[in-house]
């Protein structure tokens, strides 16, 4: 039988102008594809971001990782300030900043980004007199051991 120990988690903090999104690759000149420019910076930034809050600690980590990601944007100064509170529904859609988190922390945070076994992303309310959009990220990192069961 499997078991799985909580081996440790990580948190990280990134306050970003936009919140980015992960954008399709494009073709150079039909012949090669690259990641776009937009998408390089912002896991660049989210990147280095890591590093510099969390460290090396879990980069060569194989195990199990569950990834939470909570997106803050703040209210634009144009709406009405009783807005505060209400549920964020604009773009961009978070399957695609999950994308661009999990992949921008690919050899940083853990080997892999397929080693993820639960995936929580959430769009937090829009809250006013705020400056900068904020991605938080939480990684807990799980080791698994397997443990003879005994016969009766």
């Amino acid at each position: 039988m499997w078991q799985a120990r909580h081996a440790g988690s990580a948190k990280c903090d990134i306050a970003l102008d936009k919140i980015p999104t992960k954008q399709r690759p494009r073709w150079n000149g039909g012949k090669r594809p690259y990641t776009p420019r937009g998408t390089a910076n912002a896991e660049k930034a989210i990147r280095s971001a890591w590093l510099e809050q969390v460290g090396h600690r879990w980069t060569g980590h194989e195990g199990e990782v569950r990834v939470t990601i909570l997106v803050e944007r703040p209210l634009c100064k144009s709406n009405p300030k009783y807005w505060a509170g209400r549920a964020d529904v604009a773009a961009p859609d978070l399957d695609n900043i999950a994308k661009l988190c999990c992949d921008a922390l690919n050899g940083v945070a853990y080997a892999d980004d397929r080693q993820a076994t639960r995936l929580h992303v959430a769009r937090l309310p829009r809250a006013p007199f705020r400056r900068h959009c904020r991605i938080r990220i939480r990684i807990d990192y799980y080791e698994e051991t397997y443990v003879k069961e005994k016969r009766r």
